[in-house]
């Protein structure tokens, strides 16, 4: 398997500049943060393109990291 899709298929958390981790989405669109790092949603890396564009200063764990 190649990088990048072996890249595509591994999930992420996504973490802001806070230390808040992303939790879903709201009200259709709205982004939502929270500190407690159990409520995480995991990503797979190409559903992350949209809060990487949002917000330029987030940080991508990958899950096997995380737990």
């Amino acid at each position: 398997m190649k990088r990048k899709q072996k890249l595509e298929k591994e999930e992420f958390i996504v973490m802001n500049r806070h230390n808040e981790v992303f939790s879903g989405m709201k009200n259709g669109g709205e982004f939502q943060w929270t500190s407690n790092w159990y409520d995480a949603k995991p990503l797979e890396y190409s559903s992350t393109a949209l809060i990487k564009l949002m917000y330029s200063s987030v940080e991508l764990i990958r899950i096997e990291d995380f737990y």
